[in-house]
């Protein structure tokens, strides 16, 4: 949350969202959202989580109306929290979207699934800090070397297993050509320890 969106991007975010989450997210499992600022770097909690409830009852043993009920009343809330605007704030603008995404993979709580760990990511993948950043990059080797360095003594990226990452890019103007195959490669390098089977032909998918 760096930069405002359109209102046609917010509706593309929710509805990709939720399509995978009824198409490809079982009842019971935990869905958490998180929105990547400046704070995150400090202070990276969820704006919404909670299971995914079931579609419907058996009027035999339990209220069906309460199900459907309770499952409708999670809908709306998971859409309300993905279409929140992007709020303006007094602080430097940082896109520490890297970090966020280290310190995501090493929670056990939020990272963790009995089965395939499901990743939706929706930025503009430009990662900008003090310490980093891929606006001036020049080459994909050279970005890599310069995140490596600005990260000594920390994780220098996830490792993954059993992840099925899927990178839903944002479109943005920028004049500096070179930082676009830049991004590329270096997110490329980012997710690069991704082991074990994530039930896909790819486990990391680019849209």
């Amino acid at each position: 949350h760096s930069e405002s969106v359109s209102s046609q991007t917010v509706d593309a975010i929710v509805e990709r969202t939720w399509k995978h989450i009824e198409e490809r997210v079982p009842a019971g499992e935990l869905i958490s959202v998180y929105e990547i600022t400046k704070l995150s770097k400090t202070n990276l909690k969820p704006s919404f989580e909670g299971c995914k409830p079931r579609t419907e009852g058996s009027q035999y043993v339990e209220n069906a109306k309460k199900v459907a009920r309770d499952f409708e009343n999670f809908k709306k809330k998971l859409k309300a929290d993905l279409s929140a605007p992007i709020k303006a704030t007094n602080h430097p603008v940082e896109s520490p979207i890297a970090q966020a995404l280290i310190d995501l993979s090493l929670d056990d709580k939020h990272f963790r699934s009995e089965d395939v760990t499901k990743l939706l990511v929706f930025s503009d993948f430009l990662e900008y800090t003090p310490k980093f950043s891929l606006y001036s990059c020049s080459t994909g080797k050279q970005a890599i070397k310069d995140f490596r360095v600005s990260r000594t003594g920390a994780v220098e990226r996830p490792s993954f297993k059993h992840v099925d990452v899927q990178l839903n890019v944002i479109p943005r103007t920028i004049s500096n050509r070179a930082a676009i195959q830049c991004r590329d490669e270096f997110w490329l390098w980012f997710f690069g320890d991704n082991q074990g089977s994530c039930k896909q032909d790819a486990c990391l998918r680019r849209d």
